[in-house]
């Protein structure tokens, strides 16, 4: 560039032939307006707040895990260890029979009806000694009474059959005994009285761990030259697989289970025996045992989320970081 006597520059042009000058080459990046940088205090205040956050992530991630761990154990244990209820004890029901002629057998028969479940059918079997086919010829009928157990009424007793003791609250249905049929198996003869109670689950009770029976209470009035013998009969499907060891009963398959008990003295006591499936109880017992674990586990994270989710020295310090990660 060449200067005029004024004192003017004055562009000297590219004459042909000269060798070629070239241009200065910018890059994308210098020819962006370029941003003035952060001021020191600006810098620091933005890598501590960035290191705030992270450190408050860390810090809340921990509890959180813990919390959840907690409440799955909880749920783990209460699914475990909730089972169902054991049944309440049956009610005891009582028959009173008077005969003036020796009864050798009392079959107490117990159905729940298949089309109404909370109505049972109450079947007693009245037989004679073997061999004695009829009752005495001159000889009054035997009569049979029912007494429900207190709170539980009959279905259909005829008005002039039933009546509501006051003093017990029990209603009694009372039936004469006709030995119109004849038991083959001892070839005597047998007289048939038929209830229907309103009651669910009306003398036996169970569940998947515990079954109960009530083994009804007898009043015999009667001659004792022959010592009645009361047999207990319910028509259950449950009676399989429970050790009765309170009361063994004579019989048990996939439809049935009785008891037998000698009527000594003209009375029996009623009873409500009891059964236990030692299998089901095992199984119990092993989710007692793993639910307790689960328990355990879930007060300890949930204590330690607690713990963790209190002040503590290292919370009251805000955490800084320099512009460098110093």
């Amino acid at each position: 560039m060449a200067s005029t006597p004024d004192g003017e520059s004055e562009t000297t042009s590219q004459r042909p032939g000269d060798p070629a000058v070239p241009e200065a080459v910018i890059s994308p990046q210098e020819s962006q307006p370029q941003r003035a940088p952060l001021s020191s205090a600006a810098a620091v205040g933005a890598c501590g707040d960035e290191a705030q956050k992270r450190w408050w992530r860390r810090k809340s991630l921990k509890p959180a895990a813990l919390a959840v761990i907690g409440v799955l154990s909880a749920l783990g244990a209460f699914a475990l260890y909730s089972s169902p209820s054991e049944p309440s004890a049956p009610s005891i029901a009582t028959i009173q029979l008077k005969s003036t002629f020796s009864i050798a057998a009392i079959l107490y028969d117990v159905t729940q009806s298949q089309v109404s479940p909370s109505i049972a059918k109450v079947t007693i079997y009245v037989q004679l000694p073997s061999d004695v086919v009829h009752a005495p010829a001159k000889a009054p009928p035997a009569n049979l009474w029912l007494e429900a157990p207190a709170g539980i009424s009959f279905k259909t007793c005829p008005a002039d059959a039933c009546r509501l003791d006051p003093n017990e609250s029990q209603y009694i249905w009372s039936q004469a005994l006709d030995f119109k049929y004849e038991d083959f198996d001892s070839n005597s003869g047998e007289a048939i009285a038929t209830f229907f109670v309103k009651a669910r689950n009306f003398g036996y009770a169970s569940n998947d761990t515990n079954a109960s029976a009530a083994i009804p209470r007898v009043v015999f009035l009667g001659p004792g030259s022959v010592t009645p013998i009361l047999y207990a009969e319910y028509n259950v499907t449950s009676a399989v697989g429970y050790d009765w060891s309170t009361f063994q009963p004579e019989l048990t398959n996939a439809s049935e289970i009785r008891w037998d008990e000698p009527v000594t003295g003209g009375a029996t006591q009623g009873i409500v025996t009891a059964g236990i499936n030692q299998a089901s109880q095992a199984r119990d017992n092993i989710k007692t045992f793993l639910a307790g674990a689960f328990i355990g586990v879930a007060g300890g994270a949930l204590v330690a989320a607690l713990q963790e989710t209190l002040p503590s020295n290292e919370s009251r310090s805000k955490p800084q970081e320099s512009p460098s990660g110093q």
